[in-house]
């Protein structure tokens, strides 16, 4: 990326160096360096309002929120998130719209800001049916287990437990480690808050069964998670928060076991590029 700045553009904006400002972003999001995203994104963001391009700056703070809401800073998470809905041409881009008013129902239930989450959701659910894979598919998946999340915030330990469930057992048998973990560790998540974490033998067992080898040793920690809120709730809180953060950072790569689910950056890719969801790839970017 230093090595194209001798090429673009050296003043006034421009769609090759607002695009590559998006490049350094998300090289920094990869890099685990949550300001040097934030400032490249908003750069990029920045670049594009000026050429009046509201599809790309939308797809810059959308990128922005969800990656923000991931790392915790619920604030800032949802002040992107509103810029980005904003702009969004939802009918072009259904699955990420609907995303992101599923991230803004959970920043603002979070947020103690109940009635405008279930606003939110509503507003996500009337895009299910426009989003290519319907009711069904990866995406559908993706949407259950954030519904999922939004439950456990809300407080609905019934509907989250659900949620999670379904979206954990197709994960541990479609999904990579990553996902599997992750949806698992939610699952502990709510039955730490719901005070029902000496069992977890089955969320534990079925994720190191799935997964031989690192499954087993992140199963593991999570069971020690599970008895050391059991027999001294009060300090738990920290640790959670430090496995949740290496389990968001860390990739568990297996050709065997690809992610079943889409990232955001799929989604957000396409919106940079000026193709709707239904539209074909560019050139040999079938993933795109």
């Amino acid at each position: 990326f230093r090595d194209m700045s001798a090429v673009l553009p050296d003043a006034g904006p421009s769609e090759e160096r607002a695009l590559a400002a998006v490049g350094r972003a998300q090289l920094a999001a990869d890099r685990r360096d949550v300001d040097g995203a934030t400032e490249r994104f908003l750069e990029a963001a920045y670049g594009f309002a000026l050429m009046g391009s509201a599809q790309s700056t939308a797809a810059c703070k959308a990128e922005l929120g969800l990656y923000l809401l991931d790392a915790g800073d619920l604030i800032n998470a949802r002040l992107s998130l509103g810029v980005a809905i904003a702009f969004l041409e939802a009918a072009a881009a259904p699955s990420l719209a609907a995303r992101l008013h599923l991230a803004l129902a959970e920043t603002a239930v979070a947020l103690g800001k109940q009635a405008l989450a279930s606003e939110e959701l509503v507003r996500a659910q009337a895009l299910y049916p426009l989003a290519p894979d319907g009711a069904a598919g990866p995406e559908a998946l993706e949407r259950r287990w954030r519904e999922g999340r939004i439950a456990a915030a809300a407080g609905d330990g019934a509907q989250a437990a659900g949620l999670f469930d379904e979206v954990r057992r197709v994960l541990l048998v479609q999904g990579c480690l990553a996902e599997a973990a992750r949806c698992t560790f939610d699952e502990l998540l709510l039955r730490i808050d719901t005070r029902r974490s000496r069992d977890v033998g089955d969320l534990t067992g079925a994720l190191a069964e799935a997964f031989p080898g690192e499954g087993e040793r992140w199963a593991e920690e999570m069971a020690w998670l599970a008895r050391l809120a059991a027999d001294k709730p009060e300090a738990v809180y920290a640790p959670c928060w430090e496995l949740r953060d290496r389990l968001r950072l860390a990739l568990f790569v297996d050709p065997a076991r690809p992610p079943l689910l889409l990232p955001a950056r799929r989604l957000t890719d396409r919106v940079l590029r000026g193709r709707g969801e239904l539209a074909d790839p560019i050139g040999a970017g079938g993933e795109i």
